[in-house]
């Protein structure tokens, strides 16, 4: 059984974190043949967030603390070193993102796929199963939709290649590649 790291920035995300890892802890991956890893990295919170995790850690939570606060960038960075996964899954810790979506991704995996990027524009979620027409997310408004239909034109315009959704929240790398990489942020 592979192993799926799952790493969390968190920055004050006291009102959602607890409701996150619920949630996480609730899918099932296991018959996808996954385990879960979960790295939370807690960037120097000013809130409740660490201690709230640390009430998972008996369910497997790992906590990290990281002060004072460095950034988003830095936090992840932080996450995918500590991970000892075979791959890597950044999630947001505020719900933005439904950790129900974890399936849909590790199933593409089993079609010969490396690496998994979701889509917000080409696939929407009915009651019937998936549809593959492009639009707008129910939950997207339309100006940030705008800027991302603009974002992928432009970027097919620069390398030749349709990205439906540049700005796309999941993203699943395997971990070698992703730790063989030379990731850089300017902090905040």
């Amino acid at each position: 059984m592979k192993t799926l790291s799952i790493v969390i920035p968190a920055y004050n995300e006291a009102a959602w974190i607890g409701a996150l890892l619920d949630a996480i802890l609730a899918v099932d991956t296991e018959s996808l043949g996954f385990r879960k890893e979960i790295l939370v990295v807690n960037d120097g919170s000013r809130d409740d967030t660490a201690a709230i995790v640390r009430e998972f850690e008996n369910r497997g939570v790992k906590c990290f603390d990281q002060v004072p606060n460095q950034g988003k960038g830095r936090a992840v960075r932080r996450g995918i070193q500590e991970s000892q996964g075979d791959y890597v899954l950044v999630q947001d810790a505020d719900l933005e993102y439904d950790p129900e979506d974890y399936r849909p991704i590790l199933e593409a995996l089993s079609r010969d796929a490396d690496i998994v990027y979701g889509s917000r524009t080409l696939g929407q979620i009915r009651e019937n199963g998936w549809t593959l027409t492009p639009g707008r997310h129910p939950s997207q408004s339309l100006g940030p939709w705008l800027a991302g239909a603009i974002l992928s034109c432009w970027t097919c315009l620069l390398y030749f290649r349709w990205i439906s959704d540049t700005l796309t929240a999941y993203k699943l790398y395997p971990a070698s590649a992703l730790k063989s990489m030379t990731l850089e942020t300017t902090g905040l």
